[in-house]
């Protein structure tokens, strides 16, 4: 997995030059809730890029929460020459993440922390990457 990584980085630098996106841009992702027990994560995802389904992973920070097990979508089977037959997402993805919480903690928001991995079309992968959401209830 090193090699890979380094390898990587090396076609993300020689690359460069056609104004690769960084992962948050390219593959941009919010959070809501959808009611008292999940909560929906949107990926946006930049055209020429795309997100590996087997690279997701969720977790809280947040006391009052813990998350459930994550069901995803299917996604389009495709040949990759690192990875070999895997499931990816292009355009955009919504995935479901099951929750409970404390009594009390209605009002409070929860941080999510949302791994992912994917590449650029051009033949760029990114190393794995987290983003921090922070999912506040819509008030009344």
């Amino acid at each position: 997995m090193k090699r890979f990584f380094l390898l990587c980085v090396f076609v993300a630098t020689a690359a460069g030059a056609q104004s690769l996106l960084q992962p948050q841009q390219a593959f941009e992702a919010r959070a809501r809730f959808l009611d008292d027990k999940r909560i929906e994560v949107r990926y946006d995802i930049a055209s020429g890029y795309y997100l590996y389904r087997d690279k997701f992973a969720f977790s809280t920070d947040s006391k009052n929460f813990s998350l459930g097990k994550v069901a995803l979508p299917h996604g389009v089977v495709q040949e990759d020459e690192y990875f070999g037959r895997v499931e990816i997402f292009r355009d955009s993805v919504l995935i479901v993440l099951p929750f409970t919480r404390k009594g009390g903690a209605e009002t409070e928001p929860i941080t999510l922390n949302a791994r992912s991995q994917g590449c650029a079309e051009i033949g760029v992968c990114f190393p794995p990457f987290v983003q921090v959401l922070t999912v506040r209830p819509a008030s009344n």
